[in-house]
């Protein structure tokens, strides 16, 4: 199988083409060209713009590897070297050829810097930099020697300051590697994980440094303390004069504690910073139901006003009638059936009284009165009274001495009572003849 020709690895293909890149150079110095060519927008500098053009290509075309375009290169390449070495020649049709390509050339590249110079700079890119006119989200209160405790600086906001729909949205307390943050929206931002992948690698790297010094260098400290005790009884040195905290042990552990240490102060800062955190989602929580409630309430507010307030009002908000009014109101509406009970009553009717044989007296007049008071009584008692009371009506009302129509006339009464809703109060009482049970009301 036959393998793949690349130019650029061929040491014959290379040496030819640096040979022209050599000679183009030479001779593009060579052309000579007005000043205000070479100081041209876009080609001012000290480089000669036909090498500038001639160095460009290259570059282009370096990447190449079918042989149609490297040979078509070469064949470009040996044409501009034949025209570059006519073009020296403030005479010849190449000098003006080679200077319109310079003049078109330049004319483009400066139309390019004019319209590039009215478009909007572009914005700039996004850092995790601290920046002094951001405010932070929390604010260490607490002292240097205290143990660290958080407040929200601007957390939560008014609904005045929320941009958008106006809706309070509750964000989201997560954890990261140990790290607390709120998240807002999803996918999360790429500044956020920035934040959490360096403040994840920085307390990685402290716990590695924590995991080496338990291994290696710890063995290594015992064994170096036991070779310089070896050393300092063989040269006749004292324990006691060798300064302890200087031994390798000692620095090991010594390197160990600051370790650990600043793992036991990360950790308990990152829990305050998730106390404050929590806090500002429940505050965030409490709020969005408030504001909740309200806009309900608005809503219906603004139906009603659209509707005409033609809804029933709420019985929650209704004020209770008062007790005297209560009172007045049951005495009318008895006051109204004893007038339309009183025209077929036997007990209350005159021509019954004649057809039985009596006629009103002063005892009869007194009776009445003495109703009338009891009726009147009888209205502010209490239900237990009333109870009874009731309960003595049907009683008397149950002897044989009283006709049927009056029993007929009391079921009728009671069937009343329930249609209105209203509680009748009966009193019984003695009438003069004879002893018979009547009712006043």
């Amino acid at each position: 199988m036959p393998t793949v020709f690349v130019p650029a690895r061929n040491s014959r293909h290379r040496t030819a083409c640096f040979a022209l890149y050599k000679a183009l150079i030479r001779q593009s110095v060579r052309v000579p060209l007005p000043d205000n060519l070479i100081s041209a927008p876009g080609l001012s500098g000290p480089v000669h713009p036909i090498k500038h053009l001639v160095r460009s290509g290259f570059r282009r075309n370096k990447t190449d590897t079918s042989p149609r375009l490297v040979i078509s290169a070469l064949r470009n390449g040996y044409k501009f070297l034949d025209m570059l070495s006519a073009a020296q020649s403030t005479l010849t049709p190449e000098y003006a050829q080679v200077h319109e390509f310079i003049r078109a050339r330049m004319t483009r590249k400066a139309n390019a810097l004019a319209l590039r110079s009215l478009r909007d700079p572009p914005p700039p890119k996004p850092h995790s930099a601290p920046n002094p006119n951001t405010i932070p989200l929390l604010t260490r209160v607490s002292g240097p020697g205290e143990p660290p405790h958080y407040e929200p600086t601007v957390r939560p906001r008014p609904l005045a300051e929320l941009g958008g729909t106006g809706i309070r949205r509750v964000p989201t307390l997560e954890n990261a590697a140990g790290i607390p943050y709120l998240r807002q929206t999803k996918p999360q931002t790429l500044i956020m994980n920035r934040i959490i992948r360096q403040k994840s690698e920085k307390l990685q790297k402290k716990v590695y440094e924590a995991m080496e010094l338990l291994e290696e260098p710890r063995e290594a400290a015992r064994y170096e303390d036991t070779w310089d005790k070896l050393i300092d009884k063989e040269l006749g040195v004292r324990g006691d004069d060798r300064d302890p905290p200087g031994s390798y042990t000692r620095t090991n552990q010594q390197a160990l504690d600051s370790v650990f240490d600043y793992l036991n102060k990360s950790r308990a800062d990152q829990a305050a910073r998730g106390a404050a955190l929590h806090r500002i989602v429940q505050e965030e929580r409490a709020l969005r139901d408030q504001e909740r409630i309200e806009r309900m309430r608005r809503r219906e507010r603004e139906a009603r006003r659209a509707a005409g307030d033609s809804s029933a009002p709420d019985a929650a908000q209704v004020e209770a009638l008062p007790q005297a009014t209560v009172a007045k109101s049951s005495m009318d509406i008895a006051k109204q059936l004893a007038a339309e009970v009183a025209g077929t009553d036997p007990f209350i009717d005159p021509a019954r009284r004649e057809a039985v044989g009596t006629s009103p007296s002063k005892t009869d007049e007194s009776v009445e009165h003495q109703n009338s008071s009891n009726s009147r009584k009888s209205v502010m008692a209490k239900p237990a009274q009333r109870t009874k009371n009731f309960a003595g009506i049907r009683k008397v009302g149950s002897t044989n001495d009283a006709p049927e129509s009056a029993n007929a006339d009391s079921k009728r009464m009671n069937d009343d009572r329930k249609s209105r809703r209203r509680r009748l109060v009966y009193n019984p009482t003695m009438t003069a003849d004879g002893g018979r049970g009547g009712a006043s009301f």
